[in-house]
């Protein structure tokens, strides 16, 4: 557990792992169910709510940290989410 510090706003997590397998997160009270996606990339808004993005990656599927942080870098929703004028600078 833990949060984040954005400039307008804290963001509290808290991940949960069960013998089974099943994974959570939860940030700042939203629930995500990591069999759906192990990568949530949040974009903290002006308005200090979130944007949340999960996607279907893993770091154990690539080779290098690098390999894998490009393909985040590189992903079309990820560069349109970035490019909005709605996310905190």
């Amino acid at each position: 557990e833990g949060y984040f510090k954005a400039s307008n706003n804290d963001l509290d997590w808290v991940f949960n792992a069960s013998p089974d397998g099943y994974s959570t997160l939860m940030i700042n009270m939203k629930l995500f169910d990591l069999r759906f996606g192990e990568t949530i990339i949040i974009y903290p808004q002006k308005d200090k709510s979130f944007y949340y993005h999960q996607l279907d990656l893993s770091p154990d599927d690539f080779e290098s940290v690098r390999d894998f942080e490009n393909e985040i870098k590189t992903s079309k929703e990820v560069l349109e989410q970035v490019s909005s004028d709605r996310n905190i600078n």
